[in-house]
């Protein structure tokens, strides 16, 4: 069973390592490293293509977030005229968090970093050349807790000497519940992140996975479950297996440090946001804060009418509101909120005064604001999350036109619930970040949780003699109409029920602040791979382009802030293409890391043997018996 301590040890960050625990060591069950890179280049002057052209291009970025400055920062650099649009007033858009009326600095949620962020390191210290010391904590040891106790505790593997097996962490679950999880050593070998792998995995959930596999139960509650609810953010029925697998491989099992995760020492807005935002001046670009935009109108495309409805209807729904950039706004309108002027433009049948392609059967775009601000631009790169992105569909009706844009209304969020309890007193937390699972308190019984001791953590609470403790709640919808005092309650309850020594009361309270981001998360339900949009999500729409955490996830394999920052620039990688900017200016985009040794001969192995042995039954199949 030396193996299967080596499992739990790589999950360890925020549950993580959990799942290293049960199966990685299992049977080498991690998968190869599969990502897709673009050729890096000389940052030079570039022209156009087309030497004819000489009017410098246009792109508008909507969303201010990772994927949204990692598409505006290259297409800036690249000499594209670009101008980020962000509905929050702050450089990172939610991720930046904001003030409270008292003066209190609250977040959507505090971030990790983990080890295998390779872009993110670059970015900071190459690209931005910011001291990585002063931007992050050290790496952090972490613990898993249950409503029946503590789970688990790992150290932080990818400072120990490299090997496939070892007993490091303590673990608090029988041998014979951990030597359930030799059942999942198929599906980790198969998986292996491709778009094929996502369509045959993500038709099933993950816990008919777990169960066809032969994981025991108490496994699956103490361990699988808990570690479902924080990194994918959602229970093992409603989470697609292929999502599960995916997540799993990237933050745990691919690499032993790969789970080790450290944490911003400020607000990611002054931290790297501000700084970047600079970094994209300089080059030329704009970056412009609490810029709603309402609807995106393309003149000489035709739209069908049966697919849109009328034109008032649709013009009613635009100006009635909608979520916020991010799809995860604090409070109010966001997307899709319009006040109908592009509507007007439209249908008086003139394009928008001085549209440089107004002229002939052309079709020019433009992006309208709520405040009524129009931009003409060459390209559009959409940046925003799900449920931003389906509210402007409803509002543009040339995309709302397209099957590729209409599957997006099969997509949905995870809501997150973010509280910081401002103490009185200092509480003696026995580590900087702990996770936990479902069932700590009424309203959480499919939530998961994490807490954060942000005096450990961030600098402008070190020299604090009181405790200010972030509980983030995922999975948290029973929450959300709940008072701020009930959810304030509840995280007390639950923060007392994870580590019952604390004894936490609100009466040792100086202050709290609730954040509600309701569908904040992607979510990775079972079936939700086949309406993911690639980059360029219609032929018939080629100016309009896609980025974020969710969008192409069979190409590279990262998650998260990495993911979007990948994607953002890929992004701009085809916009510039699309627009003829010179050819082969790319950005140099880490892939994930090669698989180690043993993990590789483990996959070649199970290739063989299925090429072999399995010709025409599909591994899923056989898998689930």
């Amino acid at each position: 069973m030396g193996g299967m301590a080596y499992v739990c040890s790589r999950l360890v960050p925020l549950a993580i390592w959990v799942l290293v625990f049960v199966c990685r060591n299992a049977a080498g069950l991690v998968s190869t490293a599969h990502g897709t890179v673009t050729a890096a280049s000389a940052r030079r002057p570039l022209t156009m293509s087309n030497a004819g052209k000489k009017r410098q291009r246009e792109v508008v970025v909507i969303g201010g977030g990772w994927a949204g400055f990692g598409a505006a920062s290259h297409l800036s650099s690249a000499g594209v005229k670009v101008t980020l649009l962000e509905a929050q007033p702050s450089a990172g858009g939610l991720a930046a968090g904001w003030e409270t009326a008292k003066g209190k600095r609250v977040e959507v949620g505090i971030h990790g970093f983990w080890r295998s962020y390779r872009n993110i390191d670059r970015l900071i210290t190459e690209e931005l050349r910011l001291d990585a010391r002063k931007v992050f904590t050290r790496y952090e040891r972490s613990a898993l807790h249950t409503k029946d106790g503590l789970s688990v505790v790992a150290p932080i593997l990818g400072e120990l000497p490299k090997t496939p097996s070892s007993s490091w962490g303590r673990r608090c679950t029988r041998c014979s519940d951990r030597a359930s999880a030799l059942g999942l050593t198929k599906a980790f070998l198969d998986f292996d992140g491709s778009e094929e792998a996502w369509r045959r995995y993500d038709k099933i959930t993950a816990r008919e996975l777990f169960r066809n596999a032969g994981v025991s139960q108490r496994l699956y509650d103490e361990f699988l479950e808990p570690m479902l609810l924080v990194l994918p953010m959602c229970p093992g029925e409603d989470c697609s297996a292929a999502a599960a697998l995916s997540c799993f491989q990237y933050f745990a099992l691919e690499h032993q440090g790969d789970f080790d995760v450290r944490w911003l020492r400020g607000s990611a807005s002054d931290l790297i946001f501000a700084p970047w935002l600079r970094a994209i001046e300089r080059d030329g670009g704009k970056v412009i804060g609490g810029k709603r935009v309402s609807t995106i109108r393309f003149k000489g495309l035709p739209v069908a009418e049966s697919t849109l409805g009328t034109a008032a209807g649709v013009a009613k729904m635009a100006s009635s509101g909608g979520e916020g950039n991010e799809g995860d706004e604090k409070g109010g309108g966001g997307q899709g909120a319009g006040d109908g002027e592009a509507w007007r433009k439209a249908n008086g049948g003139g394009a928008v005064d001085g549209d440089p392609d107004a002229e002939g059967d052309g079709c020019s775009m433009w992006v309208e604001t709520t405040d009524g601000e129009v931009f003409k631009p060459d390209a559009v790169v959409l940046a925003v999350g799900i449920t931003a992105a389906k509210a402007l569909v409803r509002s543009s009706p040339e995309l709302a036109s397209k099957p590729e844009f209409q599957a997006l209304s099969n997509l949905r969020g995870v809501d997150v619930v973010a509280t910081r309890l401002f103490f009185d007193r200092r509480i003696d937390l026995p580590r900087a970040a702990s996770v936990a699972g479902g069932g700590l308190a009424p309203g959480l019984e499919t939530a998961g949780l994490t807490f954060y001791h942000l005096n450990e953590l961030q600098d402008a609470y070190r020299s604090q003699e009181a405790s200010v403790v972030e509980v983030d709640m995922y999975h948290a919808s029973p929450l959300l109409p709940m008072s701020d005092e009930g959810i304030m309650e509840t995280a007390l309850e639950a923060l007392n029920k994870a580590l019952p020594e604390l004894g936490v009361a609100s009466d040792m309270l100086e202050d709290f602040a609730v954040v509600r981001a309701p569908q904040a998360v992607s979510h990775f339900f079972p079936g939700a791979f086949q309406h993911l949009p690639r980059i360029q999500p219609s032929a018939d729409l080629p100016s309009v382009f896609m980025c974020g955490d969710w969008v192409c996830r069979g190409g590279h394999r990262s998650w998260s802030q990495e993911k979007a920052l990948v994607e953002g620039r890929r992004a701009a990688a085809a916009v510039c293409k699309q627009l003829g900017v010179r050819e082969g200016y790319y950005p140099s985009i880490l892939p994930i890391e090669e698989d180690e040794p043993h993990v590789r001969l483990g996959r070649s192995a199970f290739r063989r043997l299925r090429s072999t042995s399995l010709p025409s039954r599909a591994t899923v199949g056989v898998f689930l018996g």
